[in-house]
């Protein structure tokens, strides 16, 4: 995704959260992606314990991030996104 999307995907229901100018993570929903580059790139994080319906992220650091599901669940990761465990 170029920053050019961004701006376009941010309008369209996409969550955004920078832990650093130039680290980055966001979601569609179903979906994680990254950046180191300010956003300029993004790549999609593979995953396959990805939570669906992420209604909000939040990262403390680039490997130890939060999301919130539509049901209310919250999910933790510490490597980046790669791996996810509920923990309520």
């Amino acid at each position: 995704m170029t920053a050019k999307e961004q701006g376009t995907e941010a309008a369209q229901g996409w969550k955004f959260n920078f832990v650093l100018t130039n680290i980055g993570f966001a979601s569609n929903g179903y979906e994680l992606f990254a950046t180191k580059n300010g956003g300029q790139t993004w790549g999609r994080v593979a995953s396959n314990t990805m939570p669906w319906n992420v209604q909000d992220l939040d990262f403390t650091s680039n490997n130890d991030g939060f999301v919130l599901t539509a049901k209310g669940n919250v999910y933790h990761t510490s490597d980046g996104g790669s791996t996810w465990e509920q923990v309520n």
